[in-house]
């Protein structure tokens, strides 16, 4: 069991962040098709739900006024929950000039109902929404538009990149790269699920009120946006920059909410794949990781079932031995095949050699198994120690006999 634990919990961590992204990749390849971009401008209805403060309001508010798209293509609808009445002068001196449109509540309704209220009202044939957390490039809103040129697209995602000092930085390492990576091939197959917190667009018609009480509005209408055949992609050079927002439980588990809305099962199954396998499965990592932790533990130190041998009974014990004790005589019997077994040996006949020097030459071939050729060859070890000393010719004979399993080797040695 604790195995089958220590698996299943790598394997899950593995599949969330490599086999995810190798399922992305495959898929990418059969069925991704690239956006067809063009430079349009249809008009947009920027759509911001501002904070009760007054300095930030107004420092996005002159951010918007500066975006590089045709003025009389784009209007400007800024709404703030729970207005003070500095807010709402701000806000009217800018309405007055007939630069933005507002909508303000002085008693908090709710972030849902106040962008509900500014959309009802919005006139673009593109709604795009930013926070006001955020800053963003000049440039942001021209880039979102040029994928509403290609009439499958239904909504577009900005990308989020972190903010250094005053300036708009990417965010470095092989982490960033790694998360750009996911969320382009998720955009090639027209799946993105959240804009990250900072900016995205969407068609007038496929934008659907939010419910009250929802916290995760992007996936809200990016989730509509696929049940209406459109794709939903992303445009990594339409920047926002700010601090990412924090990983949290709810709003993926609310996302799973919205599944219960949409009838087609293909659709709703390539949804619950992205959103299980990118969130729900990144939430429960660190439990994955505890879970191969303590098996892992558990399985090192315990203690392993007992040895075959000692689960077998004594007859079968007993049979395996005589097989082996059978293979072994028959290999030695293979072996001993020519050869007799050589328990001493004796030298006569030896005056020019001293023990040690026989006893060097013999030694070896005591106690084994010699066929002729082993004898002869200890026979001219005798003859090499002879030249050694200078004798070569005072040795003029050698023979053997074996005799109850003792080799007698006679040596004649020439008198001079």
């Amino acid at each position: 069991m604790m195995k089958f634990l220590f698996v299943i919990s790598l394997l899950a961590v593995f599949y969330t962040y490599a086999g995810y992204p190798l399922i992305l990749f495959i898929m990418s390849l059969l069925s991704a098709k690239p956006v067809k971009k063009r430079d349009v401008y249809p008009p947009v209805s920027i759509i911001v739900y501002a904070d009760k403060d007054e300095k930030n309001i107004e420092a996005k508010v002159s951010g918007l006024l500066g975006l590089d798209y045709p003025r009389d293509k784009m209007e400007i609808i800024v709404g703030c929950d729970g207005a003070t009445d500095e807010v709402y002068r701000l806000l009217k001196k800018y309405v007055d000039e007939n630069q933005i449109r507002y909508a303000v509540s002085f008693q908090p309704v709710g972030k849902p109902a106040m962008i509900n209220k500014m959309a009802k009202d919005a006139r673009g044939e593109i709604f795009v929404f930013i926070d006001t957390r955020q800053g963003f490039e000049r440039g942001i809103i021209k880039e979102l538009t040029r994928c509403f040129a290609d009439d499958a697209v239904g909504a577009v995602s900005g990308e989020l990149f972190e903010k250094k000092g005053a300036a708009v930085a990417k965010e470095e390492g092989l982490l960033r790269w790694y998360e750009q990576t996911i969320r382009e091939m998720e955009g090639g197959l027209g799946l993105v699920l959240s804009a990250r917190g900072a900016v995205y667009a969407v068609r007038k018609p496929l934008f659907r009120y939010f419910p009250a009480g929802i916290t995760a509005e992007d996936p809200y209408t990016f989730i509509n946006a696929i049940m209406l055949d459109k794709k939903v992609v992303l445009e990594p050079s339409a920047r926002a920059y700010g601090s990412m927002p924090q990983a949290a439980a709810v709003p993926e588990l609310e996302i799973f909410s919205y599944l219960s809305e949409v009838s087609d099962r293909t659709k709703k199954a390539k949804i619950a794949f992205q959103l299980v396998s990118r969130g729900i499965m990144r939430m429960a990592t660190p439990y994955f990781l505890a879970l191969a932790l303590l098996s892992g533990i558990f399985l090192l130190f315990a203690k392993g079932p007992a040895p075959a041998y000692a689960q077998s009974s004594a007859s079968e014990i007993q049979r395996t031995q005589e097989i082996i004790d059978k293979e072994l005589d028959l290999r030695e019997k293979i072996e001993r095949r020519g050869k007799q077994f050589i328990k001493e040996i004796t030298v006569e006949g030896v005056s020019l050699l001293g023990e040690e020097e026989i006893k060097q030459a013999v030694l070896p071939f005591t106690g084994h198994w010699l066929s002729k050729d082993d004898i002869k060859q200890l026979i001219s070890m005798l003859k090499q120690a002879y030249e050694e000393k200078g004798y070569k010719d005072r040795l003029t004979k050698v023979t053997y006999q074996i005799k109850k399993k003792v080799l007698k080797i006679k040596v004649v040695e020439r008198a001079r």
